[in-house]
């Protein structure tokens, strides 16, 4: 891996097109992000990047490498993927950088196809944060900016429909869809997304919705919970 010291706007820039392969949180770290230069298979991120990573939008898998698990609580609250303690096995660390890699393809293989105005739009799951209904259409808030689609012709709830067959997604109300893997928490009526967005939702609606939120990060780490047993030696 090549060291490459920039200023810290540029730094995360940076990071935020790491959605590819996962980001490795190594502890001894202070001030520098690094990364293989041309095609990385990895990236090393600062541990102040950490949750500003996920403030930015960028939802990579996330790997803690420390001698101390006093960063427990810490990983959590960023959605890591796995924790590794020092001394590390070469083994291992690749294990776990393969089962991240495949969970990343998996996620980015998963899309659909909403119809605009300018033709059919390709909209990866992954990089949706959630769905409104805005006047007669409906509105894809995604990382890398706003879809309207034409104008519905069914319900709300059918044409949301193939994102509610994938479990990260769940209907808030009649008007509102949420991918659960950008929620970052509920405050009152407002869901809180892991942009630094806001949201605000009917209050009817938001048992419900912390119900769903909770239960999707319980089995995320059910089944990180697996595949730590899988690879422990």
């Amino acid at each position: 891996m090549a060291c490459l010291d920039v200023a810290a706007k540029e730094r995360l820039a940076a990071l935020c097109q790491l959605e590819k392969i996962p980001v490795l949180w190594d502890e001894p770290m202070k001030n520098h992000t690094s990364f293989k230069i041309g095609g990385p298979a990895a990236a090393l991120c600062a541990p102040k990047d950490r949750q500003q990573l996920r403030e930015l939008g960028n939802g990579g898998e996330i790997i803690y490498l420390t001698t101390s698990s006093d960063y427990a609580i810490d990983s959590y609250s960023v959605r890591a993927f796995f924790y590794l303690l020092k001394p590390i096995q070469k083994e291992r660390l690749f294990e776990v950088l393969d089962a991240a890699v495949e969970k990343l393809n998996h996620r980015r293989q998963k899309a659909i196809v909403v119809t605009t105005r300018d033709g059919p739009r390709r909209l990866l799951l992954d990089q949706i944060l959630y769905v409104e209904r805005v006047g007669r259409c409906l509105r894809y808030y995604c990382a890398g900016g706003n879809v309207n689609s034409m104008s519905l012709r069914v319900t709300f709830r059918t044409a949301v429909e193939p994102l509610l067959s994938d479990p990260r997604f769940f209907q808030c109300g009649s008007s509102f869809a949420f991918n659960l893997q950008h929620v970052a928490g509920v405050k009152g009526q407002e869901v809180l997304l892991d942009n630094g967005c806001a949201v605000a939702v009917p209050r009817a609606s938001v048992p419900a919705l912390k119900h769903a939120w909770g239960n999707f990060w319980l089995e995320e780490s059910r089944q990180a919970g697996g595949f730590q047993k899988g690879v422990r030696r």
